[in-house]
């Protein structure tokens, strides 16, 4: 004699006689078995008519557990959310906090902020004054500004303790500069030769002499300084792609 290996199910070998106690021994189990998983099944989902009437858990009992009587949804046995505040023309808390470490979307006052760590940085859109702040590292301060009107205090520096803002160059172009101080000029020619990077970044560019000289033999990576004495260059490149771009049209409605 075999037996199944889950609920011990008689399997008569070819050489033994049928035995009717066998097999109805074998229904029996059968039908025990059926009958748990049906009642599990109910005491767990507590289905009616394919509706859950009753608890739903999800994972094991601590975890995620959805209350149908009252549409109340729990993890680890704290609410997370009541039916009145998910019907509640879908409107979330105006403070959402994520996990534990403090992190969150705080939207009172009629502003909208991403906060990272306490007192740290955070991301504000003013409803007063139509602005975008930064706040990066210290909560007190703004680093960088956006405005309406399209100006911007896109960089910002520490003097003597006090936090100052600075408006980047605004330009129709897209383009990448870099400054080479001192460069000796001579009469028969001085090579100068871009950074790897800065070569690598831009397509086309003018240079700015900080007093007369000429500028000859313009390659990709450089060109050459004729004259006398020392000089600053500044050199305006196209950024690499952008060198059709002239002036950009801005998204006319938002998505």
């Amino acid at each position: 004699m075999a037996f199944t290996v889950n609920y011990n199910l008689k399997k008569p070998e070819l050489d033994e006689q049928y035995d009717i106690a066998h097999q109805n021994g074998n229904w029996d189990i059968i039908d025990t078995q059926l009958g748990l998983l049906n009642s599990d099944v109910l005491s767990k989902l507590n289905l009616s008519g394919g509706v859950v009437t009753g608890t739903l858990y999800v994972g094991s009992e601590s975890k995620i557990k959805l209350e149908a009587s009252t549409g109340d949804i729990y993890s680890n046995g704290k609410i997370m959310a009541t039916q009145a505040w998910v019907q509640s023309n879908d409107k979330l808390p105006d403070i959402v906090t994520f996990g534990t470490s403090g992190c969150k979307i705080d939207c009172t006052t009629g502003m909208f902020r991403i906060r990272g760590l306490p007192g740290q940085s955070s991301i504000v859109a003013r409803g007063d004054n139509a602005t975008i702040e930064f706040y990066l590292g210290d909560a007190t301060i703004a680093q960088h500004v956006f405005r309406r009107d399209g100006t911007k205090a896109g960089g910002s520096i520490k003097i003597d303790g006090k936090t100052l803002g600075m408006s980047p160059i605004d330009s129709p172009r897209i383009q990448i500069q870099d400054v080479i101080r001192g460069v000796k000029a001579t009469l028969g020619g001085t090579k100068v030769t871009f950074d790897k990077n800065f070569t690598k970044s831009i397509e086309d560019y003018s240079v700015f002499p900080s007093h007369p000289v000429k500028i000859k033999n313009k390659t990709k990576d450089g060109f050459t300084v004729v004259g006398v004495g020392k000089v600053d260059l500044q050199i305006i490149g196209d950024r690499v792609g952008c060198k059709k771009v002239y002036w950009q049209e801005m998204p006319s409605k938002e998505v």
